[in-house]
């Protein structure tokens, strides 16, 4: 179980399962991967709690991109999967 102060955010999805992001995951994301994202967490809350388009990976069945539209041409993504 995660500590409740290591959790950054929780949404619940609209296909009914919730997505937690830790404080150290969003650092990793945010300096390592997709530093443009800093900052933006309520722009991927949205695109999670709300997205515009789900899909499913075409590599792992567990993973899934939600994509909330931001601009013309311009797209918010968040990536799951599931932990089961």
């Amino acid at each position: 179980m995660i500590p409740d102060a290591d959790i950054l955010f929780e949404v619940r999805t609209p296909l009914g399962f919730s997505v937690r992001v830790t404080r150290a995951r969003w650092e990793l994301i945010t300096t390592t991967k997709h530093p443009v994202m800093a900052g933006r967490e309520s722009s991927v809350r949205l695109a999670l709690e709300s997205p515009d388009e789900v899909r499913q990976s075409r590599t792992d069945p567990d993973v899934l991109l939600f994509y909330k539209a931001e601009a013309a041409r311009r797209w918010v993504g968040a990536v799951t999967k599931h932990a089961g």
